[in-house]
């Protein structure tokens, strides 16, 4: 197409004005290439937020001290596979292998946080954790967001209105552990050891968030991470839908 700085003759034969002249093309110019470390984007399904581990940005942590490593599906979890965490432990605070998911939030309202998880261990209380941190209007711990009970915080909130998360927290991210047996995949995720609360997000409008989640301890396997909305699908993280509804990526 004809740009600024360029001029033609007669007989249409373009020529130049300038020794550089600025092309304006009649096709629109293509998009600039993503990172496969730039967070994909998920939005939520009257109110229920479903996210593959895999599809978090497992591959940038390659090489690292806190690397993720992508395994193949088995008969128990969902999508084309899970990540597994391999990298140091953790345990005082969060220091490596993050991996972002953005959040489309359209039904506003207060979310549950559960995970899809595994123990790669013999002991249920080893192997079991992985750091998470939301963004948004309030991310708490509660021991049942039906007993309007006290709001717990993790430390480094910006939220903090209440009580501090007993146990490992720090920078705003909880430590979200997994109960159940070892020998098999479970979904849910509690946080304060000895407590076992549950951790909840408050979107007071619709907008876009994030989701981060963070390596803790080696051995532990993710395979899908839920959020759902406490006001229209109950408070229960028992629930078929959670294993069965599709990804819910934009």
């Amino acid at each position: 197409g004809r740009g600024k700085g360029c001029s033609y003759d007669k007989e249409m034969v373009w020529t130049l004005s300038r020794k550089d002249c600025d092309l304006v093309d009649d096709e629109p110019a293509p998009p600039p290439a993503t990172s496969p470390c730039d967070p994909l984007t998920f939005e939520d399904d009257n109110g229920l937020v479903v996210i593959e581990a895999e599809s978090l940005p497992w591959s940038c942590t390659k090489g690292t001290d806190h690397e993720w490593k992508k395994a193949k599906k088995t008969k128990q979890t969902t999508g084309d596979g899970f990540i597994k965490y391999r990298g140091n432990n953790e345990f005082p605070e969060p220091k490596g292998g993050y991996m972002t998911a953005k959040l489309k939030i359209r039904k506003k309202g207060t979310y549950k946080f559960t995970f899809h998880s595994f123990i790669e261990g013999h002991e249920s209380t080893e192997e079991n954790d992985s750091w998470l941190y939301i963004e948004a209007s309030d991310f708490y711990a509660m021991r049942s967001n039906h007993e309007n009970g006290k709001k717990y915080y993790p430390k480094g909130s910006e939220h903090a209105s209440g009580p501090i998360i007993g146990g490992a927290s720090k920078d705003g991210f909880m430590k979200m552990f997994r109960n159940g047996d070892t020998d098999e995949w479970t979904m849910n995720a509690r946080t304060y050891d000895h407590v076992a609360l549950y951790a909840y997000a408050d979107f007071n409008k619709a907008g876009t968030y994030s989701l981060t989640m963070a390596g803790r301890s080696y051995g532990h396997w993710v395979d899908r991470l839920v959020l759902y909305h406490v006001g229209e699908y109950g408070d229960n993280d028992k629930q078929s839908i959670l294993l069965t509804h599709a990804e819910t990526r934009a």
